[in-house]
């Protein structure tokens, strides 16, 4: 028989026998997962010669027997993730020297060796994620392992060993552990490491050196950690291009720590901190930062020119901070690539004061602004996406959404607006969206011709309180 794929997925099946499968000497792909077995016997696939996918998730396998998996010479990829796993035999897996993808997640390691892969050269990837993992070996791999996930397990710390020696590892999940430090030698030698993921945790602190040795890390995330200070020199130099430090317990930009890394970040992420300020030197030097997020934070005050120094900013959240007093000045040197910015609940009384004339999508929801001037025409001209709900607007006149030709979202909810009239809407013919529900205080809307004018409006949203 020449069948190549089987898939037996989504039945009853309970039991595989010894041999089962002779008779498909050429099948390629065999899934056999969301079915109610509990075991693998022995020699069950042993004449797959061609197979290089078998997947056996979604099972309830407690017990995989020795030479289960004897003599497959082209698997490639193998899956017994969400099954009942705590271990399995030396022997098991003999006679599977191209196996790249593992996939063991969800089932029930607590101690976890990988010496039962006999010759595991070529593994690439290796899935641990949703086990209830404290230890771990995995040092028969370090030659070949470049995708490790740990996460969802009960890590409470990383020996100084447990990934020495793994040069080629790139991505190295280790979030929602019980982590509590990262010793400085951690990851002295994983220095290939491109994606970092270390967020929901319990750490405190992190070493000095700690992320020095590698080239380049495009994303690090620490986020979700009870992190208040980076120490100067934790990081190499200008190794990291994301930052994700968000939801810990910072009081204030660690400028010292993102000194040496100023001209390689390019986002950074400290929302839901407890920033209370912020100032133009403690961005000082971010000249190659696109995107900052620092919405829900504490921040009280913005100085003069705060982001003056930040040249190629496209994307600037400081949404919902508790903002007492505006500058006029805060903006002032605000980069002319700002492309979207995000003033949701910040105490403005009216728009700020900003040259950028590039920007496409503005959020000013949620404060209160009480009327929109014509000079503020510099910074709505080419909005594409305009959020105004929830202030104190009475009115929108019309000679101000006359000139904002590439509209394509509105929403005026929430306001105290008496007035809807086609006037105002005649001129949003690039209009998508448009939302006007909560408008408690509405004497005037439009008859339906009124909205002949939005020819490629899809989404109409008027409800009550």
């Amino acid at each position: 028989m020449h069948l190549r794929s089987l898939n037996l997925g989504f039945n009853q099946i309970n039991t595989l026998s010894s041999r089962a499968f002779d008779s498909l000497p050429n099948l390629e792909q065999l899934f056999l997962n969301n079915n109610q077995l509990t075991k693998l016997l022995p020699q069950t696939f042993t004449l797959l010669k061609s197979l290089k996918t078998l997947t056996l998730s979604k099972n309830r396998i407690s017990k995989i027997s020795e030479y289960a998996l004897l003599n497959l010479p082209q698997l490639e990829q193998l899956s017994l993730a969400k099954n009942e796993l705590e271990e399995i035999p030396k022997t098991a897996f003999s006679g599977t020297p191209l196996l790249e993808v593992l996939d063991l997640s969800s089932n029930k390691y607590d101690i976890f060796n990988s010496d039962f892969l006999e010759r595991p050269g070529k593994l690439q990837i290796l899935n641990l994620a949703y086990n209830e993992i404290t230890k771990f070996d995995l040092s028969n791999l370090r030659s070949s392992l470049q995708q490790l996930s740990l996460s969802h397990n009960k890590l409470q710390f990383l020996s100084q060993g447990a990934l020495y020696g793994f040069e080629v590892l790139s991505f190295l999940d280790l979030s929602h552990n019980e982590i509590i430090e990262i010793i400085h030698e951690a990851f002295q030698t994983t220095k290939n490491l491109n994606i970092i993921n270390l967020s929901h945790n319990s750490l405190r602190r992190i070493s000095k050196t700690t992320f020095s040795e590698q080239k380049r890390i495009d994303s690090l995330s620490l986020a979700n950690n009870f992190l208040n200070d980076l120490n100067y020199g934790v990081f190499g130099k200008n190794n990291v291009v994301d930052l994700i430090l968000k939801n810990n317990n910072f009081t204030f930009i660690p400028s010292d720590a993102l000194t040496s890394i100023r001209q390689s970040l390019t986002m950074l992420d400290l929302s839901g901190n407890n920033i209370k300020s912020l100032t133009r030197k403690d961005l000082n030097g971010l000249q190659n930062i696109t995107k900052l997020i620092l919405n829900n934070n504490k921040i009280e005050t913005i100085d003069d020119e705060t982001f003056a120094d930040m040249p190629l900013i496209q994307y600037l959240d400081i949404s919902n901070n508790p903002i007492t007093t505006w500058s006029p000045a805060a903006f002032k040197g605000m980069s002319e690539s700002l492309f979207s910015l995000n003033l949701a609940q910040t105490g403005l009384f009216s728009l700020p004061k900003i040259t950028s004339k590039g920007l496409k999508h503005l959020n000013i929801s949620h404060n209160k602004i009480y009327e929109i001037e014509k000079h503020d025409m510099i910074i709505l001209k080419k909005v594409r996406e305009f959020d105004a709900s929830w202030n104190n607007l009475v009115n929108i006149k019309p000679e101000i959404l006359k000139q904002m030709v590439e509209l394509k979202y509105l929403d005026l909810s929430g306001n105290k607006i008496h007035y809807i009239d086609a006037e105002q809407l005649q001129h949003l013919d690039q209009l998508e969206i448009l939302k006007l529900s909560h408008l408690d205080q509405l004497i005037q809307f439009p008859h339906s011709y009124g909205f002949a004018k939005l020819r490629n409006l899809k989404e109409l949203e008027v409800r009550k309180g």
